[in-house]
């Protein structure tokens, strides 16, 4: 048995090697990289990765899922690729199962709170706890609430939120993740004061992922999209938009995974490494 471990061994150490001094492309690509990278200035990069005037640090999270558990009338469910559908709620609970995990893993002290929407009312579900299992069974316990209403009031969600998060240690990054799932229900507020006082925190952050129909006539899909962004006022929200299509609301998911003091700013975001450095070799020629 030790023999063939020494042999698997062996042939690693050996792709290894190869992979590393016979791809002259890919070294010189490294060293390409490098320069790119130290050729930009450190206040610049700095910058970018800088949010909210607040330093890229390593804190707690303290994370409010808001759920919206309204159905509206005709909806239709997502269809994966082999042909099986699912409705919306069931395909938002299994990415915030992936998200509680990926961000545990991460750091299993981060705290998790639910909220869901129904119509125009706003409910605790949990408030905050590190316990994931625990959470995960109440994010499994929503169920679908059937509402038609054409405005969903915003006011009253952010004055439920304000009142959480004053009673927290600043210590504490608290970011609000609202998952809203309607086609018809414009957001709008009748009172802005609570959502301002939040805005104010420097350690408070929104974060909107928008599941919708497709958009027409027949709905209000861009008018709502467009108000949902207006509430990035901080300009370091990121804010995400997903059809039907299960696998652009799994990866959507995956990078709200991301600390709000650790990532750019969405325009800023790279998810290919490939893109990425061609947009700081433009920028480094652009600056010659």
């Amino acid at each position: 048995m030790s023999e063939e471990i020494g042999e698997e061994v062996a042939v690693l150490s050996e792709k290894l090697q190869m992979c590393s001094t016979s791809n002259s492309d890919a070294l010189e690509k490294i060293k390409n990289t490098r320069s790119v990278f130290e050729g930009k200035n450190n206040l610049e990069i700095r910058s970018k990765m800088q949010t909210n005037n607040v330093k890229p640090v390593n804190v707690l999270e303290r994370i409010i899922f808001i759920i919206d558990a309204t159905i509206e009338p005709n909806a239709t469910q997502f269809e994966l690729g082999r042909g099986d559908k699912f409705p919306p709620l069931f395909m938002i609970k299994r990415v915030v199962e992936i998200f509680i995990n990926a961000k545990s893993m991460i750091n299993p002290n981060h705290e998790y709170a639910l909220m869901i929407l129904c119509g125009n009312d706003v409910r605790w579900i949990k408030k905050f706890t590190n316990n994931t299992t625990d959470f995960l069974a109440y994010v499994d316990d929503i169920e679908d609430a059937y509402n038609n209403c054409n405005v969903f009031e915003l006011g009253k969600l952010f004055s439920e939120i304000e009142e959480v998060v004053v009673k927290k240690e600043p210590s504490f990054v608290t970011r609000a993740l609202m998952i809203y799932c309607r086609s018809h229900a414009i957001p709008k507020f009748s009172s802005r004061i609570n959502f301002e006082n939040l805005m104010k925190r420097q350690r408070f952050f929104l974060d909107i992922l928008y599941i919708h129909e497709h958009p027409s006539e027949d709905n209000e899909c861009d008018r709502i999209y467009s108000a949902l962004n207006a509430l990035d006022v901080k300009s370091c929200a990121y804010i995400f938009e997903v059809g039907r299509n299960a696998t652009r609301l799994h990866d959507h998911m995956v990078k709200l995974v991301a600390h709000p003091l650790q990532r750019p700013l969405q325009k800023d975001a790279h998810y290919s490494l490939q893109a990425h450095l061609a947009s700081l070799q433009k920028e480094v020629h652009t600056n010659v």
